[in-house]
C-alpha cells in the first residue's frame, strides 16, 4: 500500500509538508518527526518553522490515507521531552467521527501544575471549516467554562490545553481555577474526531474521545 501523510498547521490548516511511503503486506513502519523512524530525519525538515508558534516549533495534525482501502491501522505516540513524559493512542478512522464528542476526564491542577490535560480535535471535512464549541463540566455537572465557535480549518486539528492553552491563550482556562476535575463535551457543525492527553504528576496517558449520543 502507498500511504500518504499530509501534515497541516494546527491553527491555519495550511499544509506544511506531504510524504508518501510504501507499506508492504503485513509490514509495519514508524514515522517520527524528530528522528525520522523508518525514514531519514530530514524528511520532516519542511515542518521546521511552520507551526502555530515561533520557529522551530511545529504543532498540527496529519490525515493518513492509503491507496488500498481499509488496509492500515496505526497508533500515535506523543513525547514531551521537557516533561520527560509520553502517551500513546489509537489512530481514529473516519467511521469514528461525529458532530458531538465526549471526553470523560479532563483536569487542571495549577500552582505546582501536577495535573493537566489537553483535548485534540480533528476536522474531517476536506472542504469546510468546523465551528466547534467546547463545554467544560465539573464532577457535579456544573458548566464552568465554554469556549464557543472555535474554528478548525478543513483536514486540520487543534489542541486545547488546560495548562498552556494549546492553540488558544492560556488565560481562557483561568475560570477552571487551580483544582479542577471534570469532563468536556464538544459539538461541531462538521464531523470531528478527538483524543485527550493527560498528565498525572510523573505519569501520563492518552485516550480517544467517545461519540456522544
Amino acid at each position: 500500500a502507498n500511504v500518504t501523510f499530509p501534515y497541516s498547521n494546527g491553527v491555519t490548516g495550511a499544509q506544511a509538508m506531504q510524504s508518501t511511503e510504501e507499506l508492504k503486506p503485513n509490514a509495519s513502519r514508524g514515522f517520527n518527526t524528530m528522528n525520522g523512524g523508518t525514514v531519514p530525519a530530514s524528511t520532516f525538515d519542511p515542518l521546521i518553522g511552520t507551526g502555530s508558534s515561533s520557529a522551530p516549533w511545529w504543532g498540527g495534525s496529519v490525515v493518513i490515507s492509503s491507496d488500498v482501502p481499509d488496509s492500515i491501522v496505526g497508533i500515535g505516540n506523543t513525547l514531551w521531552y521537557a516533561e520527560e513524559k509520553s502517551a500513546q493512542f489509537g489512530l481514529a478512522g473516519a467511521n469514528e467521527s461525529a458532530n458531538a464528542l465526549y471526553f470523560p476526564l479532563m483536569q487542571r491542577s495549577g500552582g505546582s501544575w501536577s495535573n493537566w490535560s489537553a483535548a485534540l480535535i480533528q476536522n474531517l471535512s476536506t472542504s469546510n471549516a468546523a465551528s466547534v464549541n467546547l463545554y467544560f463540566y465539573d464532577r457535579s455537572g456544573n458548566l464552568d467554562l465554554t469556549l464557543p465557535n472555535e474554528i478548525i480549518q478543513p483536514s486540520s486539528g487543534r489542541g486545547f490545553n488546560t495548562k498552556t492553552g494549546g492553540t488558544v491563550d492560556a488565560s481562557k482556562f483561568a475560570p477552571l481555577g487551580n483544582d479542577w476535575y471534570g469532563s468536556l463535551y464538544v459539538t461541531s457543525n462538521q464531523p470531528v474526531i478527538g483524543s485527550a492527553q493527560m498528565i498525572f504528576g510523573n505519569d501520563s496517558s492518552a485516550y480517544n474521545a467517545m461519540i456522544a449520543p
